[in-house]
């Protein structure tokens, strides 16, 4: 019983692996042009988010109103927009700020030119972008293009989930600690959010009468995982969800007949596995979009499967805290048979009902 509900995890964990993004009406526009010791930015964003600068509450926004507010509008931008040249903070001037109208689509924007400069030449660029969506606008997304030379070296969507671009000059960027630490915080909060993953972790422990066990099985997982990634780079297919779902549904059958007419001790391991290693092949676009750059895209996934392997391991650990003590109950053994009855149903239903 306690393999059906890790298949039928594998289904939950599947099924949402391709996220609804809410369309963004708040978007915004970077072009950042790099010289050699220097950066001049341009800085598009639509007035909408940007009324708490309204000073008289008409829904509108004045150049007048702009430059009497130039030196908080300066304070502000300074500290959520920062570029850092090796590393080392770039310094920042606020040079032009003005409405404008979009010529394209008649949108009417706020247009901010900044320059950033440095002591050293430019080489490794970091972009740390912060600007509206912690305090406004949770939604807003910009889409940040870098220019060197007047030619285009780089673009990517900064969001809430992915705010921060790194820019290497050199052929091989090196690989910045801060880096490394942020893919792997960003796998580490991937696990703890994602209700599929504690539905694994819960699948893992539930019924389970130690810690080591489910352990081992995370680490089957994570590693099948990169395995996941690395096959979905390499062979170049990328595996539609609607294909993952049916192939489940399948795994599901034959599976089920296998437990009930010959089951085995290692049928989970088994399971673990191959949940692991589609979900990493499905996952493998979703995780492209944090920006990951492909000089250096197997150390970058390998430290989101380390986060990945972290976070679900501390799910694990503290379901098993709470949980194996309760196996002395015979109330407990009863409740553990019978969820594995019906979760593998509200698992089905889940997944038609999507």
């Amino acid at each position: 019983m306690k393999n059906l509900l890790l298949v039928f995890t594998l289904l939950l964990i599947l099924v949402p692996a391709s996220t609804a993004w809410a369309h963004n009406l708040n978007s915004g526009y970077t072009y950042v042009r790099m010289s050699e010791q220097a950066a001049d930015v341009e800085l598009l964003l639509p007035f909408p988010i940007l009324l708490q600068y309204d000073m008289d509450h008409n829904k509108k926004i004045t150049g007048d109103e702009l430059q009497l507010q130039k030196e908080q509008i300066s304070s502000y931008m300074q500290q959520h927009f920062r570029l850092l040249n090796n590393g080392v903070p770039m310094q920042f001037e606020l040079r032009t700020l003005e409405p404008i109208i979009q010529a394209e689509t008649e949108d009417p924007l706020v247009r901010f030119l900044f320059q950033y400069t440095s002591e050293a030449n430019m080489n490794d660029l970091t972009l740390e972008y912060d600007v509206i969506i912690n305090d406004v606008d949770p939604f807003h997304q910009n889409y940040v293009q870098l220019y060197k030379d007047g030619k285009l070296v780089g673009h990517q969507v900064v969001s809430k989930d992915q705010n921060t671009l790194f820019y290497s000059s050199k052929g091989n960027p090196q690989i910045q600690a801060s880096m490394l630490k942020a893919y792997l915080l960003l796998g580490v909060q991937y696990a703890v959010t994602s209700v599929p993953i504690w539905l694994l972790a819960y699948g893992l422990v539930f019924g389970s009468k130690g810690v080591k066990g489910p352990l081992r099985a995370v680490a089957a997982f994570s590693v099948a995982n990169m395995l996941g990634y690395i096959m979905a780079f390499r062979s170049g297919i990328v595996l539609l969800n609607e294909w993952l779902s049916w192939l489940a549904v399948s795994a599901l059958v034959c599976l089920a007949i296998r437990n009930l007419w010959r089951p085995e001790r290692d049928m989970g391991k088994t399971v673990t596995v191959l949940l692991g290693f589609l979900h990493g092949w499905v996952t493998y676009q979703m995780v492209l979009e944090t920006g990951i750059q492909n000089e250096i895209r197997v150390i970058s996934l390998l430290t989101y499967t380390v986060g990945i392997f972290l976070g679900l391991s501390g799910m694990v650990y503290i379901l098993c805290t709470l949980l194996i003590p309760l196996n002395h109950f015979g109330w407990y053994r009863r409740m553990v048979v019978l969820c594995n009855m019906i979760l593998p149903l509200l698992g089905a239903v889940f997944l038609f009902w999507n």
